[in-house]
């Protein structure tokens, strides 16, 4: 399969949309499972990120929210969201490697589909090293990098059926692993 620089700037793309709807999950609703009232209002930061004004990092952010809130889970269906917590032990992260820097900030699962989870407490260089794992976990088939002075992204498949993403943003990193779409 042939990378063209559209695909890497459309995956790219892609993954920064993903680190901002996680950091707009970690406190949007004042972590409390969505009930109403003056809790619920977003903070400034959260409309500016949500907006693309950043004045803060999204680590900054996600820190902020998980202090502030708590940790705390969500159900719906067959969608699962908790912030805080340690590595996720989702069917998807079985063979996923374990950082050995970094905090759990966001977990997300959707049974069958893809799970994700958003780490702060990473740097740039650490994000790459971690990447440097995944060929080794099986994660080696269509890999692609893409470094875009500061923002980063991992994207690879394995023989099992599965697309991991790896990606770092203003201090956020962000796992996802995800059935193939054939």
């Amino acid at each position: 399969m042939k990378i063209t620089k559209f695909k890497s700037f459309i995956l790219l793309a892609s993954c920064i949309g993903l680190l901002i709807s996680l950091s707009a999950c970690s406190g949007s609703d004042g972590g409390n499972g969505g009930s109403a009232g003056a809790d619920s209002k977003k903070s400034s930061a959260e409309e500016e990120i949500a907006w693309g004004n950043d004045t803060k990092s999204l680590g900054d952010e996600m820190k902020e929210a998980v202090k502030s809130e708590g940790e705390f889970k969500v159900q719906a269906g067959n969608r699962e969201y908790e912030t805080g917590g340690g590595w996720p032990d989702y069917e998807f992260f079985k063979g996923v490697p374990k950082p050995s820097v970094g905090t759990v900030s966001v977990k997300e699962e959707v049974k069958g589909q893809m799970a994700t989870v958003a780490l702060v407490d990473m740097s740039l260089d650490e994000c790459k090293e971690y990447a440097k794992l995944l060929p080794g976990a099986g994660f080696n088939q269509n890999i692609l990098e893409t470094d875009m002075g500061g923002m980063y992204v991992f994207s690879a498949d394995s023989k099992d059926g599965l697309h991991i993403d790896c990606g770092y943003m203003s201090e956020l990193v962000t796992i996802k692993v995800s059935v193939i779409k054939e």
